[in-house]
């Protein structure tokens, strides 16, 4: 799923997690990498539930399962004789035209696959926001344009992007966490400024 969809549904923003989302019970799963052998003799068994039951607490989720087991975890919440239908991500981006690739696993041909009903209703979703998700939106802004203030006081002749980049992500990183926007700082041709000129 790409990530600003993911992070929408389940509020992760790291990588090599899955999610699932049942329909009928309104249940949902987050599914995470399975740690090596190796990791576990170091964190022990233990932290190892920790770990699952602070992912689970983290991002109000009702499962917490390892991605071998995504086929073998949504039959079993399935649990009838027909062939499980999944809704899957599937629309073409309209910034790069790239498509974003359906997720596939183990044990994906167990499964009844639909790539033309998730997209539109969760893009629909997506631009209805609630008071809380203004909120949250006016705060990641004003932060944002509190580093672009501080990119501007700090900024002197001769100095490079990556200075002027470092300025805006430190503040933003400080004082709020992270940015709305990308950075974007144009100095010409990669060299030094010659004038004040912070274009973002």
């Amino acid at each position: 799923m790409d990530e600003s969809y993911f992070a929408y549904l389940f509020g992760v923003k790291e990588t090599s997690f899955y999610g699932a989302i049942d329909i009928a019970t309104r249940k949902s799963i987050l599914f995470v990498t399975r740690l090596l052998a190796g990791y576990i003799l170091v964190l022990g068994e233990a932290n190892l539930l920790e770990y699952f039951n602070y992912l689970k607490e983290a991002f109000m989720v009702n499962m917490v399962c390892c991605t071998d087991e995504i086929a073998e975890v949504l039959h079993a919440h399935h649990g009838g004789s027909e062939k499980p239908v999944l809704f899957l991500l599937h629309e073409q981006n309209t910034d790069s035209n790239n498509f974003f690739k359906p997720t596939e696993c183990k044990g994906m041909e167990e499964f009844e696959t639909d790539l033309s009903v998730l997209h539109p209703i969760l893009t629909e979703c997506r631009a209805i926001k609630s008071d809380a998700e203004l909120s949250l939106i006016r705060y990641a802004n004003d932060v944002s344009s509190e580093a672009h203030v501080e990119a501007m006081r700090n900024m002197r002749a001769g100095m490079f992007e990556i200075q002027l980049r470092k300025i805006f992500l430190h503040h933003a990183n400080t004082n709020g966490d992270g940015c709305s926007i990308t950075c974007i700082c144009s100095t010409g041709g990669n060299r030094p400024l010659k004038t004040e000129i912070w274009h973002c």
